[in-house]
């Protein structure tokens, strides 16, 4: 680094990218090892009324839709990170409206997971909050 502001800002800008790669990677990776815990847990349950707690579910109620919110975000920022370097070297009305697009297309998807996430935690509650298992596994983790 020589120092000077035209330098240190495309830098600092990769390594935010990167670490926001990262960490979309991470969410998807979450969300991914939550699938593969609920196929395990459904494969072994006999009786076919299952409440998988055990694993990233005994520290996330959700970590499938958590995930999810991770990784779309980290690509909505870095999606955010890209336009705005461009916009700093040239204005375009055109990526402004990608930008604002993908910005809405952000709100629908949170709007969706959050949505699943509040609706399974009512049908879990219907099904299992007379539970002893499921009183303690709410009272011991983050709804996420």
């Amino acid at each position: 680094l020589s120092g000077t502001t035209t330098d240190v800002v495309p830098t600092v800008g990769r390594m935010i990218m990167k670490l926001l790669v990262l960490t979309q990677w991470f969410g998807f990776g979450m969300g991914a090892l939550a699938d593969l815990t609920k196929s395990y847990v459904k494969e072994s349950e006999k009786d076919g009324k299952f409440l998988v707690t055990s694993g990233i579910f005994s520290i996330l109620r959700h970590p499938n839709y958590t995930g999810e919110m991770i990784a779309w975000t980290c690509s909505a920022f870095c999606g955010s990170l890209a336009a705005a370097y461009l916009l700093l070297d040239k204005f375009s009305y055109k990526l402004l409206g990608y930008l604002g697009i993908s910005t809405v297309s952000w709100i629908g998807i949170m709007f969706v997971l959050l949505g699943a996430t509040r609706n399974l935690e009512k049908r879990q509650k219907e099904e299992y909050g007379n539970t002893d298992k499921y009183k303690n596994w709410v009272a011991s983790t983050w709804s996420g």
